[in-house]
């Protein structure tokens, strides 16, 4: 999971592309960190796929590249997982499920919660867990 301040971090040792013509850090293969309206931006080939703003809110696009390299690469860089199933892309946030339609933003908010819902979900699981050999 990237934060706009480990991204900030990774920019400052960018150089300006002579592909891009802009300034630029490669982070992997065809993957590249960019600073886009005081946000910061991670595209694959030529897709933004994930942006992050200052207060870490996240925005996600797969450019309409419903593919598994695609997929791989936006779950690298987000705190919550994708995945594909029967040629679609779902997520759950707060316990409920969400098909993924090409966009979505996941605010800090949204994530702090999901990680609360997470948390007593686990909780509930090992208090059911200890009390099914109480008897």
């Amino acid at each position: 999971m990237l934060t706009y301040e480990s991204c900030c971090k990774e920019f400052a040792k960018a150089r300006t592309s002579l592909i891009f013509k802009e300034r630029c850090k490669k982070i992997e293969n065809h993957t590249y960190i960019f600073e886009r309206d005081g946000m910061m931006a991670i595209k694959y080939h030529n897709t933004f796929i994930v942006t992050i703003d200052s207060e870490n809110n996240y925005y996600v696009c797969n450019g309409n590249w419903y593919t598994r390299s695609t997929l791989d690469r936006i779950n690298r860089y987000l705190p919550i997982r994708l995945w594909q199933e029967r040629y679609g892309w779902f997520y759950t946030l707060k316990g409920v499920l969400h098909k993924f339609e090409g966009t979505c933003t996941l605010t800090q908010e949204d994530l702090k919660e999901d990680e609360e819902f997470t948390a007593f979900v686990e909780e509930a699981a090992v208090m059911h867990e200890e009390n099914r050999y109480a008897c």
